[in-house]
């Protein structure tokens, strides 16, 4: 199993000047685009080690009409990514009851050490209900002290911990699921990156499968706090949630 043992070397999160002309990336910085930019049909903020070309072989238009290129972009997820799946039996789920935000923040720096590069994490629940706060946790846990600001408005923060691509996203104001493609924001969900992502069913059809969903759920009393279903939904997510469930029954011995 991929953990981020020794993480807390270098981490970087900063906002940075958007450009619509990609250009090679030295492997390091961050940054966020907005909403709006979703009109471009592309991001303008491409993603690590991507790389463009300045030249290249004529093509004939005809051969390629109704086609999409994209020239020099890495694959998303390497044949070794197990597909999803929707098995929710008992040995791929585990429920926990998080009574207050200290709570959800234990969770979070418990889970953090888990997740391993290429894995998609989706973070399902109401308004309010925890999601950005979990997040927070995690990268406290992986020991960035910066701001965590959710990305409702931006769409994606970028966080980098020793040459591994955290990114965060928020699609709650998505109108349209195809907003995630005409964004470009697929490119993103690659082998050297953990991908969070807040609403992701204002995305479905478009945003990748998770290897790890978190169903928060707000208890009828606010004094009760909050439920949390983690779903194991690939070979990955199922290894991570053996790892955690390991953690818990180690931390109540």
């Amino acid at each position: 199993m991929r953990t981020q043992g020794g993480v807390f070397g270098h981490i970087i999160h900063l906002a940075v000047a958007t450009k619509f002309k990609p250009a090679p990336q030295s492997g390091t910085g961050g940054g966020h685009i907005g909403a709006g930019d979703a009109q471009f049909g592309k991001t303008q903020l491409p993603p690590p080690d991507f790389y463009f070309f300045d030249q290249c072989d004529p093509v004939d238009p005809a051969s390629v009409l109704g086609q999409r290129i994209r020239i020099g972009v890495l694959p998303l997820h390497s044949p070794n990514h197990s597909p999803a799946d929707s098995t929710t039996d008992e040995q791929s789920t585990l429920s926990l009851q998080l009574p207050d935000e200290a709570a959800t923040i234990a969770l979070g720096r418990q889970l953090a050490p888990l997740l391993a590069p290429g894995m998609v994490v989706w973070l399902d629940g109401d308004l309010g209900a925890g999601k950005t706060t979990l997040v927070r946790a995690l990268l406290r846990g992986l020991g960035h002290t910066g701001p965590v600001k959710s990305p409702t408005y931006t769409l994606v923060e970028v966080y980098v911990v020793s040459s591994l691509y955290w990114y965060h996203f928020d699609f709650y104001r998505f109108n349209e699921a195809e907003e995630f493609e005409d964004a470009g924001l697929g490119e993103y969900f690659r082998d050297d990156s953990v991908c969070l992502v807040e609403w992701p069913d204002r995305a479905l059809g478009y945003v990748p499968s998770p290897d790890l969903a978190l169903v928060f759920r707000i208890a009828d009393a606010p004094e009760s706090g909050r439920s949390l279903e983690l779903q194991a939904r690939s070979a990955m997510g199922r290894q991570c949630l053996s790892a955690l469930k390991t953690s818990q029954s180690g931390a109540a011995d």
